[in-house]
């Protein structure tokens, strides 16, 4: 009887050991349980905070944006107007020209170019800067070679009507429209007269096509020249200019 009464003892203490064991069980589950749940209860009201507080920063920070973009836009994109460029790249031949110097004379076998000049009573210096001619190329001409000479201290051009209007004809059919721009006119048609190439510095200085002249400077050398042109063949934004006189108006 006593052994069975301190089994009953043990057992007691036993099962006294497991409700103690089994009672901090459930109190560690309780804490671990409500603190989970205000974790969760945390952190849901702190993304409804950050939402709350985003959504009008980035609706503002949108619009100054699309603002800044517009102004600065309208600032730096100017709207200008490209400059026409040339069409002339080289001089056209003699023989496509609408006009050509009135004056010229065929060097002989034995002329010089002071021979040449006193048949026309000019000085040999005056003939050599028509041409174009540097002195020690004026002692080079050949027997053969045509040479300008200028009347008046200038070089009058006469037009060739049968070329002229051939030449109108080929721009009405869309073909050398160049021959529309007095200035191109220039560059294509006014070498060898003295001197001048296609890249000197040209100017239109006055361009009237009610009557169908115009005038444009040309720089040569640090010499400015003054080339005058008419509309040989019809008048007006649809017709082409042929070259009428050029002379020198500074040194």
């Amino acid at each position: 009887m006593e052994i069975g009464g301190q089994m009953n003892r043990s057992n007691k203490v036993v099962f006294v050991i497991l409700i103690i064991i089994i009672g901090l069980l459930a109190a560690s589950t309780g804490i671990l349980l409500a603190m989970n749940l205000n974790t969760n209860s945390g952190g849901g009201s702190t993304v409804t905070a950050k939402k709350t507080t985003q959504t009008p920063t980035t609706t503002k920070d949108s619009t100054t944006t699309a603002t800044t973009d517009k102004t600065t836009d309208t600032t730096t994109a100017p709207v200008t107007t490209p400059a026409t460029p040339s069409a002339v790249t080289e001089a056209a031949p003699i023989g496509d020209r609408p006009s050509g110097p009135t004056d010229s004379h065929k060097v002989a076998i034995g002329e010089t170019l002071s021979v040449i000049a006193k048949l026309y009573d000019l000085n040999w210096v005056a003939v050599a800067d028509a041409n174009g001619l540097s002195e020690a190329d004026a002692n080079k001409i050949k027997a053969g070679q045509t040479l300008i000479i200028p009347k008046n201290n200038q070089i009058s051009y006469t037009v060739n009507q049968t070329k002229a209007q051939s030449l109108q004809a080929e721009v009405d059919a869309g073909k050398k429209v160049f021959r529309l721009s007095a200035l191109d006119t220039v560059k294509s048609d006014i070498s060898p007269c003295y001197g001048i190439v296609v890249a000197d510095t040209y100017k239109e200085t006055k361009v009237d096509n009610t009557s169908g002249t115009a005038t444009i400077t040309v720089t040569h050398n640090s010499k400015i020249y003054e080339v005058k042109l008419t509309q040989p063949a019809t008048k007006g934004a649809k017709g082409i200019w042929s070259i009428e006189s050029v002379k020198p108006v500074s040194a």
